[in-house]
């Protein structure tokens, strides 16, 4: 589940199948003031996209899966 995000921060959703692979390019993000929510499947992604709004998305185009 995503946290709130503080006051202004701009929220990412990375939809990403090998999200373990991320954490330097997460880490880099949240040092800067970003709010990332990582995601490891579609279904929760589109979960997700219908509770929060996000100012960007990213996508891994080869994930399995539907």
């Amino acid at each position: 589940m995503p946290i709130p995000t503080a006051r202004g921060a701009k929220r990412i959703l990375w939809v990403d199948d090998e999200v373990h692979l991320l954490k330097p390019h997460l880490l880099f993000l949240e040092a800067r003031g970003y709010h990332v929510d990582p995601i490891t499947n579609g279904d929760d992604a589109l979960e997700l996209l219908r509770e929060h709004s996000y100012d960007l998305v990213l996508l891994d185009e080869q994930m399995s899966g539907r």
